[in-house]
């Protein structure tokens, strides 16, 4: 019995094991996330999430931390769907959207952007809907041209000459053409409809010596030399006077028609239309107009020439002279025998300062577009 006591004091004396101190390793605090540091503190596992640090790019991307690859700096989407715009992010000032420039430098086209198709550089219309012309436009100063591609009558100078086995001869000449005068085929005062670009220009200087009545422009023809006078049954032209004119009012481009014949007083006389001499007189020349004239027109008043070789003689003037202009059909009857030498445009004498064009000349079965 003392024994067994004393055994059972021993046990109540050490009693139950104290509580031990909870221990860890990092390898037991590892949870698999790098987005946490892991570590074992005073015996338990603590887990301290990875600071998300904003990376030089601002506030131009969004920064998370993603369990398996860690740190993930996704940047900001600018794109705004506008093709006129370039897009962008300033880390300090954030998504920006600065418009595309358009300008192409070009002064020919008209520049534009469509926030669908993007920058569209169209063409300036240059077109004038003059296929004689080939239209352009200068990239520097946006000068809108028409140069025109006509074909340009050939002026020839003077004329055939005095032998008269040398007419008739093709082409025009500048024939009595003198002092201050000058005839050119240019698109400087443009031509009438349907007849190109380029019509016949005749001009006559300033009043200078030797004299205003030395000034003189002519073009003529003479390929229809000795074609019966009585064969001419139409005779027409455009003529426009320009306002760059300074001479009287009355004087505008007119027609020359030389003739030879036994009839016809000394075997050579010119016939002369003028616009002025027509029902219309001075006040029907309009300046800067292309203007048609019938010279073989048989109403009242109009298709009136007259002829070198008719003195005025008193009022109303000699039928056929410049006072009294007679009909076409008058100088085929008065010259039965009469036959072309030639017919073109004249301006002059004792008419200086003037610029005046013609085009579309119709004489017989020839109509020319100078």
């Amino acid at each position: 019995m003392r024994a067994a006591a004393l055994l059972f004091v021993v046990f109540v004396a050490c009693g139950a094991p104290k509580p031990s101190t909870p221990t860890c390793t990092p390898a037991d605090c590892d949870d698999h996330d790098v987005c946490t540091t892991d570590e074992c503190s005073n015996g338990e596992c603590v887990h301290t999430a990875v600071p998300i640090l904003l990376t030089p790019q601002g506030v131009c991307s969004v920064d998370t931390c993603d369990p398996v690859l860690g740190l993930v700096h996704t940047p900001v989407s600018a794109d705004d769907s506008n093709a006129c715009t370039v897009d962008s992010c300033d880390p300090d000032a954030g998504v920006l959207h600065t418009a595309v420039v358009s300008d192409d430098g070009n002064a020919c086209t008209v520049d534009s952007c469509d926030p669908d198709a993007g920058v569209a550089h169209a063409p300036v219309p240059v077109d004038d809907g003059n296929p004689l012309t080939v239209d352009s436009c200068d990239p520097a100063t946006g000068v809108i041209s028409h140069r025109c591609s006509d074909t340009v009558t050939v002026v020839q100078p003077g004329n055939p000459g005095a032998d008269a086995g040398s007419y008739p001869a093709p082409g025009w000449w500048s024939d009595d053409t003198r002092a201050n005068g000058t005839v050119t085929i240019d698109s400087s005062l443009g031509a009438p409809s349907g007849f190109g670009c380029t019509s016949a220009k005749l001009v006559t200087g300033p009043s200078t010596s030797p004299g205003p009545s030395a000034d003189k422009a002519q073009l003529i023809s003479f390929q229809l030399a000795g074609t019966p006078l009585s064969a001419i049954s139409t005779v027409s032209y455009w003529a426009r006077r320009s306002s760059a004119s300074t001479g009287g009012p009355a004087i505008d481009l007119s027609l020359n028609v030389s003739v030879t014949g036994a009839s016809v007083p000394t075997g050579y006389a010119t016939l002369v239309y003028e616009p002025y001499n027509q029902s219309g007189g001075v006040a029907g020349i309009v300046p800067d107009a292309w203007q048609h004239w019938n010279a073989t027109a048989t109403t009242p008043g109009d298709g009136l020439w007259w002829t070198t070789k008719i003195a005025n003689g008193a009022a109303p003037g000699n039928p056929g002279s410049q006072s009294n202009p007679q009909p076409w059909a008058a100088f085929q009857a008065l010259w039965p025998d009469a036959v072309v030498h030639g017919y073109g445009f004249d301006v002059g004498s004792v008419n200086p300062n003037m610029v005046v064009a013609g085009d579309g000349l119709v004489f017989g079965s020839v109509t020319t577009d100078f």
